[in-house]
Formats: structure tokens, C-alpha cells, sequence
């Protein structure tokens, strides 16, 4: 992460430098999030919008029928009657499910929950005794007797805020229950820990992405 940062910065630093980006407001203090097209960067923009709109609209690519599909340009106003954002899914599903971990009190998408974790130790920890392996993979073996004994020795100092730890035996029995009815279940390290990181099952939409940072 440090070093994707050090080169985000030389790549911005580069890009103002040459004229390609700018902070927006820049001379009068500057504004966060907002940039603004140099001489270069307008060009460089509008060479890739150019070449996007001749592939896809006057020469749009080929459809599962073997033909062309048909393309036409549409400008429309930023300012719209709200029911053009309510029937589009802007109003109700553009929302981004936040999760906020009880540790250290940071703020994370649920959807980018796995990426936080998955170098953490204490998953590695779970999964080498529990599952045999830290494969990520699909088609892991699962030792329930296992996770309990990690939930109630390692787990208490690596992860103390996980819902297993917290009460091994209710969060193992929502597993056991979906396995037994339906005894092909394929678990892979991200799916299990799902399981492992809710203790109410069923008052919650276990459907949604991975809700371990509310849990550790």
C-alpha cells in the first residue's frame, strides 16, 4: 500500500508538472477530490473520448447475433426530474454498504472487506487450523472441533472482536445447519468467513458482501 501511494504521488507530481492535471482552485487554496484538464490533459482527454465514441458508435462492435449493434448518441442535461434518477437505480441502489470495524474504528465498503483482510493474521491463523490450508480456493475441508479450538485459544488474542470467538458454538451452527441441507455446499476461505463473522444469522441479509469489518 505505501508503495502504491509513492507512485500515485510521482504520477500526479508528473502529470502537473507537464501540464496534464491540475488541483481545481488551485491558485486560491485548492479543493479536494476535484482536478482540472491542463493543455495536455484536455487534448489527452479528448484523443480518448474520440477514439471511444468511433469504436462504439460509429463502429460499434458485433452483437451475439453477428451484427452490428445499433448505436446513437444521447446529451442529456445533469439537472433531471428526479423520477429519471428514481426508475435509472441511481436514487435507491447507487449506495455503497459501509461497515465500521469495532477494532479500530475505520470506516470500509463491505465489498472491499476481503481485501482488508485477506493478509491479515489472524485469517491466515484460522484458516491453516481450520481448514488445513490457507488456500483461498474453492473446495476447503472445514474441522468444526478445529475452529472452536482456535475460536477459544488463538482467536481470543488475534481476533477478539469476531463473532466466533465471541460464541463459537452459535456461529458454527448456522454453518452445520446450510451444510446439512445441502450437503454439496463448496466453501472457499471468503464464504466461511461469513459465517464465522455473524452469531444472528437470520436477523441480518446474510446475502450481502462480506460484513467481517463490523465484526473484528
Amino acid at each position: 500500500m505505501a508503495k502504491d501511494a509513492a507512485k500515485m504521488e510521482k504520477i500526479v507530481a508528473l502529470c502537473k508538472r507537464r501540464g496534464f492535471i491540475f488541483q481545481s482552485s488551485e491558485i486560491y487554496g485548492g479543493i479536494n477530490g476535484f482536478w482540472d484538464y491542463g493543455p495536455l490533459g484536455v487534448e489527452l482527454k479528448r484523443n480518448v473520448m474520440n477514439a471511444w465514441w468511433s469504436s462504439m458508435v460509429h463502429q460499434p462492435p458485433l452483437g451475439p447475433s453477428g451484427d452490428e449493434f445499433d448505436m446513437v448518441g444521447l446529451e442529456t442535461s445533469i439537472i433531471m426530474h428526479p423520477q429519471v434518477w428514481k426508475v435509472s437505480g441511481h436514487h435507491d441502489l447507487f449506495a455503497d454498504m459501509m461497515q465500521t470495524c469495532r477494532q479500530c474504528k475505520k470506516l470500509y465498503r463491505s465489498d472491499h472487506a476481503w481485501e482488508e483482510l485477506k493478509d491479515a493474521k489472524w485469517v491466515a491463523s484460522f484458516a491453516e487450523v481450520a481448514c488445513g490450508s490457507t488456500d483461498k480456493g474453492a473446495g476447503i475441508r472445514f474441522n468444526t472441533i478445529a475452529a472452536i479450538g482456535w475460536a477459544k485459544t488463538k482467536g481470543r488474542k488475534l481476533a477478539p472482536g469476531l463473532a466466533l470467538v465471541r460464541n463459537p458454538e452459535i456461529t458454527i451452527s448456522w454453518l452445520t445447519e446450510d451444510m446439512e441441507k445441502d450437503p454439496n455446499l463448496e466453501m472457499d476461505i471468503p464464504m466461511l468467513l461469513q459465517y464465522m463473522a455473524t452469531e444472528q444469522k437470520r436477523l441480518r441479509d446474510f446475502s450481502n458482501p462480506v460484513q467481517i469489518a463490523a465484526e473484528i
